[in-house]
Parts: structure tokens; sequence; C-alpha cells
């Protein structure tokens, strides 16, 4: 059974907070058994869509668990002072990853912190339980985007909401 991990769903929720739009296209070409989706401004949901379990959780997927620093572009995109910005809740990715013993497939629309999350499921080896990733690249960082296609274990596509 495939699972698909969707980092950065919030963007697309609807008014009733249901991500049936947004994963439209990951169900119709997956066929998981679940979802699960994870962003500091998702609602605490489940439901299912096309027999497909969704359930979406209001954190950040990070390096590390606990708390980290965020800034939502469209809320505070002009925060500078890395201390005013809110605390919200974060798991660490690799750790979610490797605890699940099913076919993963990755989605990542991390607005810029899709590097630092690769980087750290390389170094943790968790990219080699992925089946397949599908990324939003932000930000012209194209050396380090070109050394993290480099290291992965596992297919990347370019993710085009």
């Amino acid at each position: 059974m495939t699972t698909v991990v969707d980092v950065g769903c919030a963007e697309h929720v609807d008014e009733l907070g249901l991500l049936h739009e947004s994963i439209r296209p990951l169900v119709a070409r997956f066929r998981p058994r679940l979802l699960l989706g994870l962003d500091p401004l998702a609602d605490l949901a489940t439901y299912r869509h096309e027999g497909c379990e969704v359930r979406t959780y209001p954190v950040a997927a990070w390096n590390r668990g606990g708390t980290v620093a965020y800034r939502d572009p469209g809320i505070e995109g002009f925060t500078v002072d890395r201390k005013a910005r809110p605390q919200v809740e974060c798991v660490d990715l690799a750790e979610l990853i490797l605890e699940r013993d099913d076919e993963i497939v990755l989605k990542l629309d991390a607005e810029g912190a899709e590097y630092l999350l690769l980087e750290h499921l390389i170094a943790q080896r968790a990219d080699e339980r992925l089946t397949l990733i599908l990324v939003e690249w932000h930000g012209a960082m194209q050396a380090r985007r070109n050394r993290i296609e480099r290291q992965l274990a596992c297919p990347l596509e370019q993710w085009h909401p």
C-alpha cells in the first residue's frame, strides 16, 4: 500500500478545511491508502476522498521535532526579526518516514525549506525509503539543488501545483 506525505498542504485547504481539490492529482496518480498532510496552517482533520484516508496536521515538517520559528509569506512576509516570528510545532520528517513500513511518496512544497528537508532526509538515509519525491523548488539555489539531486537515493520530479 502507498502513503503520500504532503508537506505544505494548507495553501489549498477549502473553507471546510478539506484538501480535496489539491489532493485530487495525488490520489488519482498514486491511489494511496493514506495521505498525511503537514502544514502549520492546516486544520487537524480526518476524512475520506475517493477511497483514500486523508489526515491533516497543523505542524511544520523539519529536521527535528519540537518547535520552530515560522514565517507565512502571505501573513508575515516582511518579518525580519527571527525572534518575533511565532513558534509552531514541528515534526522530524525523516523520523516520520522511517517509522512507516509502507511505500511512501513525498510531496514537498515547503517555500524554500525543501533544501534543508531533503538534505536531512539524505543524511538520515530516509530518502532510501521513498518511492518518489515530488518537489516545488523555491529560490535560485541551483548548485545546492544539483548536489541534492545527485545524492538522492530515489527518483525526484518537479511538482507543479
